[in-house]
């Protein structure tokens, strides 16, 4: 099974994190890549389709960081570099070509992405999301 969260654009919040205030909501892709949701509410019982210009879909990417937390897309993290002369860098994770990048935008040099393969699971760790400080 593959597992994902999904990011309400509107509410400016995860879905789990406002789902059983709503009664029972659960969110599912259909083969068809569709994003629909179960939902029983006082109000109603059923399956709707949701707004992909509305809600994100993060996909787990099958990591997790130092402090055991799964990494999913769009996850901010803390890049440690302990034994080069590199600095540390936050950046976000990403999946390019199915494998798992994590990259930040320089103003000054562009584009830069390390290959998960170039760093330990042990140096990362999460410090939030791409959509902290969103909520005004």
């Amino acid at each position: 099974m593959n597992k994902f969260r999904v990011y309400d654009k509107r509410e400016q919040q995860y879905v789990e994190e406002y789902a059983e205030a709503k009664g029972q909501f659960e969110v599912f892709i259909r083969p068809d890549g569709k994003l629909r949701c179960y939902e029983e509410t006082a109000d109603c019982v059923g399956v709707r389709e949701l707004d992909p210009l509305r809600f994100i879909v993060e996909w787990f990417t099958g990591f997790c960081d130092s402090q055991g937390r799964e990494i999913y897309i769009n996850d901010v993290c803390m890049i440690q570099r302990p034994y080069s002369n590199r600095t540390d860098i936050h950046a976000v994770a990403a999946f390019h070509n199915g494998m798992l990048w994590f990259g930040r935008h320089d103003i000054d040099n562009g584009e830069t992405w390390v290959f998960v393969d170039e760093i330990a699971c042990s140096d990362v760790n999460v410090t939030g999301t791409i959509h902290d400080g969103e909520a005004s």
